[in-house]
């Protein structure tokens, strides 16, 4: 079978994503489904599984807020070390660039949901009514404050 690296279905009016695509995507790396009809962040979550995704574009799709969904830890009796251990992968684990200009995201609890993505470096956020009317030297102020994580080691586009 072939298992792309690299796909951009954009501009393709896609409302979400279909899951039993998913096993065909174990290799995918960058994702481009920007300008598509995402007008919710859980028809994205089925992504968050895909174990090499390390660039997702869904830049200009309508969707108003996003979170970051942890898994819960494994049963205490499979949390032990050892070769029957079950190791529980975070969601987005490889994920470090993330675009979202031109999404819907007014609302500082976005932005930090996306601090909680564990190898984010790379945001981009340009044109999201959050940052509407606030000038680009408070703009960078704010998100460095709310994405630590992202603005020590990368970088923020605004």
């Amino acid at each position: 079978f072939f298992r792309p690296k690299e796909l951009s279905i954009s501009q393709n009016k896609f409302d979400g994503v279909d899951a039993s695509a998913l096993p065909l995507l174990s290799d995918l790396e960058t994702l481009r489904m920007d300008h598509n009809r995402i007008s919710c962040w859980t028809r994205v979550l089925p992504l968050q599984g895909l174990p090499r995704l390390s660039t997702l574009v869904l830049a200009n799709n309508p969707f108003p807020h996003l979170w970051y969904e942890q898994t819960s830890s494994p049963p205490a009796e499979q949390s032990t070390t050892g070769a029957n251990s079950c190791a529980v992968p975070a969601p987005f684990a490889g994920l470090t660039c993330l675009s979202l200009s031109g999404t819907g995201l007014s609302s500082w609890g976005d932005v930090d949901a996306l601090g909680l993505f564990p190898r984010l470096r790379q945001v981009r956020l340009q044109g999201i009514p959050l940052l509407q009317g606030l000038d680009a030297s408070t703009q960078r102020m704010l998100l460095i404050s709310h994405l630590p994580n992202v603005c020590a080691g990368g970088q923020v586009s605004f």
